[in-house]
């Protein structure tokens, strides 16, 4: 079975429900809950290594550094997870 969006399984979901004769506002507030609970995968920030000094490299989202010889080994920045792409100012 694939992923359905939530939309489509908001429509499959009232499906069931009509099914079991369920009141009309306690379905509502099942929907209103689903609407306020965040996403399981929030928006991932994206960055790049930035030259820091003649030795170091920085995170130019959390500013963490690191030597300039690691930079390029890390996708993601060990403290505040952006994925970095680009390429490496200085």
């Amino acid at each position: 079975m694939g992923d359905l969006t939530l939309s489509e399984w908001k429509a499959d979901f009232k499906g069931y429900i009509n099914a079991l004769n369920m009141p009309k506002d306690d379905y509502n507030g099942i929907m209103e809950y689903i609407d306020e609970v965040p996403s399981a995968q929030p928006e991932r920030k994206t960055g790049k290594w930035i030259y820091n000094s003649p030795v170091t490299m920085k995170c130019d989202q959390c500013g963490l550094v690191i030597k300039d010889w690691d930079w390029n080994r890390f996708k993601y920045c060990p403290n505040c997870m952006a994925e970095m792409r680009g390429e490496q100012d200085g």
